[in-house]
């Protein structure tokens, strides 16, 4: 039987891949990585990680290249999934809020700071966000992409306090949240106008404006949690 640790990690697992932190089709980290993102023990990672497999929402290869892969969702999980999101969901509202001020911040830093060499990793960084293909490669690109500014900004406080509340919300961080593909091609698109924006203003200067983008930008996360919640309490219509 599971212990109440293993029950609460096989929680956390699931919204991960509920809100999008982990897409189907994609690994997660190992049992030895991913047990210190979880704040647990190996084995109890592990134990946590068996759970979801047998429930059929983790595939388990084995061999060169194996590990654990996320599946397509599990329509019998839909409404425990809606339950646990719900304290997570007003928990971390402040957490991303947070993180949007200091986000704000490193973009005002960065137009502020940014060198020729900087605006360059930016635009590129923005380009590979533009051209990669919806779902994880745009979320990885994004990743990028915010990585670019926070290089530009040179603050190593400002960054690292970002990334510590990104830990608290996403434990793909930096990887952000990225939902179902229902609402993947809606979400990116407005990503990826932020986006351009901010290369925009950063290379302007305009540190006041970017700043206000980027706050703006990172409150998707919000909206990607809030849609995977309402996602999740909609129940398949069984037929007569």
């Amino acid at each position: 039987m599971s212990t109440p640790l293993v029950k609460a990690l096989r929680a956390r697992l699931l919204t991960a891949l509920v809100v999008g932190e982990y897409l189907p089709g994609t690994s997660l980290p190992s049992e030895r990585d991913l047990a210190p993102l979880l704040g647990t023990s190996r084995a109890s990672a592990s134990e946590a990680l068996h759970s979801l497999a047998q429930e059929g929402l983790l595939e388990v290869r084995v061999g060169r290249g194996g590990g654990y892969f996320v599946l397509p969702p599990n329509q019998s999980n839909t409404s425990e999934a809606a339950e646990l999101l719900i304290a997570p969901e007003q928990n971390i509202t402040d957490t991303i809020k947070a993180m949007s001020k200091i986000y704000g911040l490193l973009a005002a830093e960065a137009a502020i700071n940014k060198t020729q060499e900087d605006v360059d990793l930016i635009k590129s960084a923005n380009i590979r966000f533009i051209e990669a293909p919806t779902g994880r490669s745009k979320q990885i690109a994004d990743g990028e992409f915010h990585q670019s500014i926070f290089k530009a900004a040179a603050s190593p406080a400002l960054t690292d306090a970002v990334l510590f509340l990104e830990k608290r919300v996403s434990l793909s961080a930096p990887e952000h949240p990225w939902g179902g593909a229902n609402v993947h091609e809606d979400l990116e698109a407005r990503a990826a106008s932020d986006h351009s924006r901010l290369v925009e203003l950063i290379e302007k200067g305009d540190a006041n404006t970017a700043s206000s983008v980027a706050e703006r930008h990172v409150l998707l996360d919000l909206e990607v949690i809030h849609r995977a919640r309402i996602a999740a309490e909609i129940r398949p219509v069984k037929a007569d």
